[in-house]
């Protein structure tokens, strides 16, 4: 019967280097795939940082047009008020000239 449990022995022994096998690549890709992992958590991380940074370049920009659009909004004001006192400043004129024309007319006469 020696024979017979031989055998046994044998196809355990074959099935037990199977299982090795099977356990070492199994590993194998674990390494492999937790490896991948890590780099796409870098990845992850520098993109997330890039991001804030842009956001962060986005705010100070709309700062600055903000600013711009304020300064602008003054100009217009203050270009408003100096077309104003031009016009009080030729109606004030042309007022004196006339007054200066009709002097000089009753003088004449």
């Amino acid at each position: 019967g020696s024979m017979g449990l031989s055998r046994v022995y044998s196809k355990l022994y074959k099935e037990a280097e199977k299982i090795k096998k099977w356990k070492v690549s199994t590993e194998a890709e674990l390494r492999q795939k937790e490896s991948k992992l890590q780099e796409n958590r870098k990845i992850i991380e520098a993109q997330r940082k890039a991001i804030q940074e842009l956001q962060f370049g986005n705010e100070k920009v709309s700062l600055k047009l903000e600013e711009g659009i304020q300064e602008n909004k003054d100009l217009i004001k203050e270009n408003n008020a100096t077309r104003h006192l031009c016009n009080l400043l030729k109606e004030t004129c042309a007022r004196s000239a006339e007054k200066t024309k009709k002097y000089e007319y009753e003088r004449e006469e």
